[in-house]
């Protein structure tokens, strides 16, 4: 069995943080734009984390019955696909729903990332790889969270939902060439 590369399969699994720390600092924005409360604003993330809790529910029994791409591949599309479409969200309540649809597919790619780990390695070996990737994951949420800071300011709080959608077509594309 070919091994997977470690680096994607890291970022792979962080694609939930990802899609928490690129879009925390618009989140001001987003509640001026679409004249909202904070608690509404707040829901952005609260919802996302729900689904993304639901999902591993769903994601990880569909992988063990259809396989680990295909439902790896569904999941990072999904998330991808309710990227985009959010960033055109008129109201809180498209947004909400596409933030749910996105944590969705996000989670996918966390149960499924780290089932292939435990998949292709054994006991000792994962563990060493777990490492490896635990390193690579504890960068993510720093770089993301500055870049989304960035990108909000100086371009507008919907870019940070189709940088989320750019990063999840580049994970898809190496999904299909590498993993």
């Amino acid at each position: 069995m070919k091994k997977p590369n470690i680096s994607l399969l890291a970022i792979i699994v962080a694609v939930p943080v990802i899609g928490m720390t690129i879009i925390s600092p618009a989140l001001t924005l987003i509640k001026d734009d679409l004249n909202i409360s904070f608690s509404d604003t707040q829901l952005i993330l609260t919802l996302y984390f729900l689904f993304l809790a639901f999902g591993q529910i769903i994601s990880g029994p569909f992988s063990d019955k259809y396989g680990r791409k295909p439902i790896l591949i569904l999941g990072a599309s999904i998330y991808c696909v309710a990227a985009f479409m959010a960033s055109f969200s008129s109201n809180i309540e498209i947004l909400l729903f596409l933030r749910c649809i996105q944590g969705f597919g996000a989670a996918a790619c966390l149960s499924v990332g780290r089932t292939i780990l435990s998949d292709c390695f054994e006991i000792a070996e994962a563990a060493k790889q777990m490492s490896k990737m635990t390193a690579i994951m504890a960068i993510i949420p720093i770089t993301c969270f500055i870049f989304g800071g960035i990108l909000a300011e100086f371009l507008g709080w919907r870019t940070n939902l189709i940088a989320l959608g750019l990063v999840s077509m580049v994970l898809l594309i190496f999904m299909f060439l590498i993993l």
